[in-house]
């Protein structure tokens, strides 16, 4: 099995004459063969200890099994997004492509319409990622394009899946990515990356009603000292510590990320991979950690990292996932 070199480097940052940060040495693993073009949307199903995931370019459904390798894929076409199981043991899961919400049978690789974003503009507000909260709504990004197909300046907004449709619960973001919730009983907060944008916000939220409220900016990437240019905040997860952990889209590495101070505490350097795209927890080889999803979209050949378009695992304390409940 081949090992992903990783330089972890334990962040020294310094504000009110304070250094903070902490050297830890994580376990980091290549867990496929398979490259992606744009591999997104994980999601590690610990009951039959496989792993689902897409390839939004390459149009496919996936589902590994880091162990032996074994891959099966669903191939729908180009613009699939997410894979998210229903709660009911069904094996039927959620997920999208454009804009369209779906609900699939990954064994029998049949899909059912059951929402659409703007019907009366098809295939211009795409959706993008997705998450569900502790009570299994979804709750699914979008990007808006204009009939050139270039996205549209805080086009994007965010959307709750209300039965057969979808409503708008937040707005005015480019590229809708990379949801978490706080760790509390309530699931009180709600994080969410603008990956073009180059911000993270943070939100109020009532567990109970699946409503948002309190817009926030946490981080402004342009402004921070903890981010560079070039590098755009993707995916995330939020950790059993109460930290958010980010990939980098651009950057090579995954960033933690301490919500309360608004600054990177730690992070993880892939040497082997330019763009790490999406986060989901779980557990390989008894390491409890993330799986972190990667692309090889836009890297010109002769610049292609041996871990380009593969998937990796990081061995961290990891966070908790929810199944979708109709």
């Amino acid at each position: 099995m081949a090992s992903a070199k990783v330089i972890f480097i334990a962040l020294t940052l310094t504000w009110v004459g304070t250094a903070i940060g902490s050297y830890v040495e994580p376990i980091v693993k290549v867990v496929n063969s398979e490259v992606s073009t744009l591999g997104e949307g994980p999601y590690w199903d610990s009951a039959n200890q496989v792993l689902y995931y897409v390839d939004v370019l390459g149009g496919t459904f996936n589902r590994l099994n880091p162990v032996t390798r074994e891959l099966r894929k669903v191939n729908k076409g180009v613009g699939v997004q997410f894979i998210i199981p229903y709660a009911d043991g069904s094996g039927n899961f959620i997920t999208s492509r454009k804009h369209e919400i779906w609900r699939l049978n990954f064994e029998n690789e049949t899909n059912t319409v059951l929402a659409r974003v703007r019907p009366e503009l098809p295939e211009r507000e795409n959706f993008n990622d997705a998450k569900c909260d502790a009570r299994g709504r979804l709750f699914v990004g979008t990007i808006l394009y204009d009939e050139q197909e270039n996205k549209v300046p805080f086009g994007g907004a965010l959307y709750r899946l209300d039965g057969d449709k979808v409503t708008q619960v937040a707005h005015g973001f480019t590229v809708t990515n990379g949801m978490a919730w706080s760790n509390d009983k309530n699931s009180s907060k709600f994080y969410l990356n603008d990956s073009e944008g180059r911000k993270i916000y943070h939100f109020d939220y009532d567990l109970a009603t699946g409503n948002l409220t309190n817009q926030r900016l946490l981080i402004d990437c342009d402004k921070s000292p903890d981010f560079v240019p070039g590098e755009f905040p993707d995916g995330m997860v939020m950790d059993k510590q109460g930290f958010i952990w980010v990939a980098m889209w651009n950057g090579g590495r995954v960033v933690k990320i301490d919500v309360d101070m608004a600054r990177v505490v730690d992070q993880v350097r892939l040497e082997n991979v330019t763009i790490p795209s999406s986060l989901a927890p779980g557990v390989y080889e008894g390491n409890d950690g993330y799986f972190v999803t990667t692309a090889t979209v836009d890297i010109p050949p002769e610049k292609l990292k041996p871990d380009d378009g593969k998937i990796l695992h990081i061995s961290f304390q990891g966070g908790e996932v929810h199944t979708f409940r109709p």
